[in-house]
């Protein structure tokens, strides 16, 4: 959202495409067959994924691999049971707030100035299914065709919505929020324009006061950027309880306290709705 570029933009989603061990070729040599099975095999081994541990998978296979075939191997294999697998350079870029992938080939972000799409390719349907079920599964819930869609929370704080074939067509979908790092102040909104300087001292106003106010706008308009920054403006004797579907909120002040609701796991306990944390907030 803040100082960067509609061409700079552009820029980075191009250098994504090209760098960072993403592979762009949409006719990649190896098998995609043979990289499926030994994933598989993989998860039923358990244990590090080193160079060895995929020889040992490939020689179990049946199949023999050229030394530059293996390390290609290994690199795909990483990148899939890794954090979030071939997407995440892409998700610890710098100033990236939203990732959206609409298909194996079709992959948007959000450098924080508008929707830019990446060219990568993260290989077959069955391997972006497969991400969207481990992400799933590392957030607790299960995806499957019993349970087709998810809104999970991932252990580093990435908000992941994945919808699975025949809810979401014939392609898996998936979308990331990336929360961000700091909080922003109401001076830091000003200084960039995000805030016009005439409406400083109403939203200032509204803080010291403690009005009621609400904030509306459209998907990554920055009402959370907004709202953390007017919290943030808060007297430091006050104490803030903030309660949130997810947590997403970033608030710099020295005594807040974040409730939020939890969706049931994967054994379909512990859900704690959102009137919950609202009701004990009440006393």
């Amino acid at each position: 959202m803040i100082g960067l570029g509609v061409g700079d933009a552009l820029g980075r989603a191009d250098d994504i495409g090209r760098g960072d061990g993403l592979d762009r070729r949409d006719g990649a040599w190896l098998d995609p067959a043979l990289v499926a099975e030994i994933r598989d095999d993989l998860l039923d081994h358990p244990g590090p994924l080193t160079e060895s541990a995929v020889a040992l998978a490939v020689r179990r296979s049946g199949r023999v691999l050229g030394s530059a075939a293996m390390l290609e191997l290994v690199a795909r294999l990483t990148a899939q049971l890794s954090g979030a697998g071939p997407l995440q350079p892409l998700l610890d870029r710098p100033g990236v707030t939203d990732v959206f992938v609409n298909g194996p080939r079709d992959v948007w972000a959000d450098f924080g100035d508008g929707l830019v799409q990446v060219p990568m390719s993260l290989g077959a349907e069955s391997d972006v299914r497969a991400l969207a079920v481990r992400l799933a599964a590392s957030g607790g819930r299960r995806l499957d065709d019993s349970s087709p869609l998810v809104d999970v929370r991932l252990p580093d704080g990435i908000r992941v919505n994945a919808v699975i074939p025949p809810l979401s067509g014939e392609v898996t979908v998936l979308s990331f929020r990336i929360p961000r790092p700091r909080a922003f102040s109401l001076e830091d909104l000003t200084a960039d324009g995000f805030v016009p300087p005439a409406l400083v001292t109403l939203v200032e106003e509204t803080v010291e006061r403690r009005a009621n106010f609400l904030v509306s706008g459209g998907t990554g308009s920055g009402k959370t950027v907004l709202l953390g920054a007017m919290l943030s403006a808060a007297p430091s004797a006050h104490r803030l309880l903030i309660v949130e579907d997810s947590r997403e909120l970033v608030v710099a002040h020295p005594h807040v306290v974040q409730l939020s609701a939890r969706q049931a796991n994967v054994e379909g306990v512990g859900d704690v709705p959102m009137t919950t944390p609202i009701h004990l907030s009440t006393h």
